[in-house]
């Protein structure tokens, strides 16, 4: 993924987090989740950045109107499908579709 060799000792959720949405804003969802796993996989977990806060996501979101990109949306679909948040995320797969009705199998 996106770590360099001799990196193992300096990744902290902090870093977890950083990659995770850094792959999520360059569009690269499934490089973010792929690296999810591997945090978990690492004994990483998920801390409340991340898990349970899903509709506050969405609603702070909701405030930034037409300042969000389509990866933000992806990013929080992303979120709720790895939770299991599918109210949250079908609303934010509605707002995704709205952007980019041409990714619909995506």
């Amino acid at each position: 993924m996106g770590w360099g060799g001799g990196w193992q000792e300096m990744r902290d959720l902090v870093s977890w987090n950083t990659m995770i949405a850094a792959y999520s804003h360059h569009r690269c969802g499934r490089d973010a989740i792929k690296l999810f796993k591997e945090m978990q996989n690492m004994g990483f977990k998920p801390n409340d950045v991340r898990a349970r806060r899903l509709k506050e996501a969405y609603d702070l979101i909701e405030q930034l109107r037409n300042k969000v990109s389509a990866g933000v949306w992806r990013a929080l679909l992303t979120g709720c499908n790895i939770h299991g948040d599918k109210d949250v995320g079908k609303l934010a797969a509605n707002k995704l579709l709205d952007m980019e009705p041409e990714n619909v199998g995506t």
